[in-house]
C-alpha cells in the first residue's frame, strides 16, 4: 500500500437528474448487540495503529433525516493506540456509556450524561461540541466531572514519551475535578479552562 486510504467505496454518479429535495426516511435501531469482537486499523498516511480486542457493545438509536439520537454503551474492550510511532494506549479497559444527539448538518453533536472509564478511571460529560467549517474552528462547551482517581493510576496512563518530565515527582491520593471547557478551539485559539481539583 502506499499509505493511500482505501475505505471511499461509494463511487460518483456523474448522471444528470431532476433536482428533488431528498427526505432520509425514519430509520429505528432498537438493539444492536456486538459480542467478543476485534478490530484493527492501519493507517499508513497518518502512521496511526489501533487495535479493539475483546469488544462487547449495544447500540440503540433513531436517525430522522439530519438528526441521529442515540446511545452506544460499551461493556468492555481492551484498546492499543499508536501515532507516529509513539504509544499512546497500552492495553486499556475502555468502557462507555455514550448518550448523544447527533445535527448532520451543523456537525454538531450533544452529550448528556456521557460516561467514559479508561482503566476503571470514569469521566462523567455533558455539552456540545461544533464544527464550523466555515471558520475552520471547532465550538466546545462541556462540563465535566470525576472523582477519587489514585494518583498512580493517572500517572499510569503518561505516555512514555512524556514521562521524562515527571521524573523525580512522586505522589500518591486521590484526585477530584470538575470544571468546564467553553469556547473556539483552532490553530490560533484556545478555549476558557475552568478547572477545580480536589
Amino acid at each position: 500500500s502506499l499509505g493511500n486510504t482505501n475505505y471511499d467505496i461509494f463511487s460518483t454518479d456523474t448522471a444528470s437528474s431532476p433536482e428533488t429535495e431528498s427526505i432520509m426516511p425514519l430509520i429505528e435501531i432498537r438493539n444492536v448487540v456486538l459480542n467478543d469482537v476485534s478490530l484493527s486499523y492501519n493507517d499508513l498516511s497518518l502512521k496511526l495503529n489501533a487495535s479493539i480486542n475483546n469488544l462487547s457493545a449495544e447500540i440503540s438509536g433513531t436517525i430522522a433525516q439530519e438528526n441521529i439520537t442515540g446511545n452506544i454503551k460499551v461493556k468492555k474492550s481492551v484498546i492499543a493506540l499508536e501515532y507516529e510511532g509513539e504509544e499512546y494506549l497500552k492495553q486499556a479497559f475502555v468502557k462507555l456509556d455514550l448518550p448523544a444527539e447527533v445535527v448532520l448538518s451543523r456537525q454538531l453533536i450533544n452529550l448528556k450524561n456521557a460516561k467514559v472509564s479508561v482503566n476503571d478511571l470514569e469521566l462523567s460529560m455533558d455539552g456540545s461540541i461544533e464544527n464550523d467549517t466555515v471558520n475552520k474552528n471547532i465550538s466546545t462547551d462541556i462540563k465535566y466531572q470525576f472523582a477519587s482517581w489514585p494518583v498512580e493510576d493517572i500517572l499510569a496512563l503518561v505516555p512514555p514519551q512524556f514521562r521524562s518530565y515527571l521524573k523525580g515527582i512522586e505522589s500518591q491520593g486521590l484526585l477530584s475535578s470538575q470544571g468546564r471547557i467553553k469556547g473556539l478551539l483552532s490553530d490560533s485559539v484556545m478555549p476558557i479552562l475552568d478547572i477545580n481539583l480536589q
